[in-house]
């Protein structure tokens, strides 16, 4: 008799309720401005190795902008 009431509570875990809607995945606070900076600070080093320079200048930030 005790299985069967276990095997109810885990199955009603599991599922929503009727109607309920689920709610989207949110990130914590700054995780997505961080993996943005990591994007743009990886194509800003390509440009400026492309450059031939260790430096990163301006002047690679403004065509990172627009890709």
């Amino acid at each position: 008799m005790m299985g069967c009431k276990i095997a109810k509570k885990k199955k009603k875990r599991g599922s929503l309720a009727t109607g309920a809607v689920k709610k989207p995945h949110c990130f914590c606070h700054g995780t997505v401005a961080l993996r943005e900076i990591r994007k743009y600070q990886k194509n800003i080093n390509l440009c400026a190795i492309h450059a031939k320079r260790v430096t990163i200048m301006p002047k690679d930030i403004n065509p990172v902008a627009y890709i």
